[in-house]
């Protein structure tokens, strides 16, 4: 239930409280929230068409670690310095628990959103301290798929099998089997 520990994460750390799930505002401050924690979303809805990119911005995951350990979205077990260790892993690790969370928020916001495109985006620096934004993961998400999910009860890692066209970038992948 880990997306579902991350709404109630969201509930808690807004002053404005939760009420219904389905709420536009209360996906609104989810949004609002997961953008302090370093995730920015971008929207384009046309008719039943959506593009939704987010941009995780790897320093500000980073630094909101403790916060989701003790909200229990990441393993309280791990030491901030052995998640910092592999960062592009961790970042990438906690996009996907979240990754639910805005899918839903979409669906309840917008209901003549159909047809989804998700890209999710690292930007980190390289090793000369220059920025970079890399994909890290990609897949669509319909309608159909979004009502058949029990989001009570999801699994955030299930994504990876009920996302249309689930796919990691190889060279992301890559750097985060060496961290």
């Amino acid at each position: 239930m880990l997306s579902r520990s991350a709404m109630v994460a969201c509930c808690l750390l807004v002053p404005l409280g939760c009420h219904a799930a389905e709420d536009a505002d209360q996906a609104k401050m989810m949004q609002s929230m997961l953008e302090g924690m370093g995730f920015k979303q971008t929207t384009d809805i046309k008719g039943g068409n959506c593009k939704i990119v987010v941009d995780a911005t790897q320093n500000k995951v980073i630094d909101s670690v403790p916060l989701l350990q003790k909200f229990g979205i990441l393993n309280d077990e791990m030491s901030k310095s052995e998640l910092t260790r592999t960062p592009t892993k961790t970042t990438m690790v906690i996009a996907l628990q979240f990754a639910p969370v805005e899918i839903k928020g979409i669906y309840d916001s917008f209901p003549d959103a159909d047809k989804c495109s998700f890209t999710h985006n690292i930007i980190s620096n390289d090793e000369y301290g220059n920025s970079r934004k890399e994909t890290m993961f990609t897949y669509g998400f319909d309608r159909a798929t979004y009502s058949k999910v029990n989001w009570d009860n999801f699994k955030s890692q299930n994504l990876i099998k009920i996302g249309r066209g689930f796919a990691f970038n190889p060279a992301i992948a890559r750097r985060t089997s060496e961290e």
